[in-house]
């Protein structure tokens, strides 16, 4: 775990991490894979990253799990994305056609689908051609949870188990102060999280710290150091 003074501190170091590892894979490969998560600790550095200068349009801006709401619902991950990271610099990356609009390199999970089940077939043929990630960036809840990995959750086993071979999967989360109204998720799987090249863990204040430094009892958040290993950088602030 890398320690850092402030949030803003933390921010910045990761927005650093984050230009660097894009720009070391587009060198590598010509093109590059980020996904992100929602909730409060990324959002200021999806602001901040979103002045870096790489070539966005070259740039598969993917999710790491998503409340099943359409993009313009204020609880979307998509529309956190669109407000936050996709401007500046990095609107380039909207379209990778010019202004076409057929072919966005920012790739949503929600695509309009009564249920998280119903659309599976679809985000995991069009996840399928953007993995593995070279960077995922993640966050925690209080309660251990990180993706839409929710503890006691209905489909956390199959979206949990390195045999599934699916990139992505659907959750039903159990009602709680954490997940709020929104039960129906989607999520990358164990084996998607597995592959990724490098995986940033962004956790805030002492309460998320104790429990991800919790031994005594197996959490979500805990299955990403045996899936990564030194792939996995943990950055901490007050």
């Amino acid at each position: 775990m890398e320690v850092f003074e402030t949030r803003a501190n933390l921010i910045d170091a990761a927005a650093a991490a984050t230009c660097a590892t894009l720009a070391e894979a587009l060198a590598r490969g010509g093109r590059a894979t980020l996904l992100c998560s929602g909730g409060s600790t990324p959002g200021p550095l999806y602001r901040e990253l979103s002045r870096c200068s790489l070539d966005w349009s070259l740039i598969d801006v993917g999710l790491a799990d998503e409340r099943w709401v359409p993009e313009a619902h204020d609880a979307s991950n998509a529309g956190l994305v669109r407000k936050t990271l996709l401007r500046r610099e990095a609107a380039e990356g909207e379209s990778v056609e010019g202004k076409s609009g057929e072919d966005y390199a920012f790739h949503p999970m929600f695509e309009g689908s009564a249920s998280p089940e119903d659309g599976l077939a679809d985000t995991s043929g069009r996840y399928g051609l953007i993995l593995p990630a070279d960077l995922l960036v993640l966050g925690m809840g209080p309660d251990g949870h990180t993706l839409s990995w929710f503890p006691g959750a209905d489909g956390l086993d199959l979206a949990m188990d390195t045999a599934n071979d699916a990139p992505v999967a659907a959750i039903t989360a159990k009602p709680s102060p954490v997940t709020g109204d929104h039960l129906q998720r989607m999520t990358l799987t164990a084996s998607a999280v597995r592959r990724s090249r490098r995986t940033l863990l962004l956790i805030t204040g002492e309460d998320k710290r104790a429990v991800f430094e919790n031994s005594s009892e197996e959490l979500p958040v805990h299955r990403l150091d045996a899936l990564l290993g030194e792939r996995l950088s943990v950055y901490w602030a007050p």
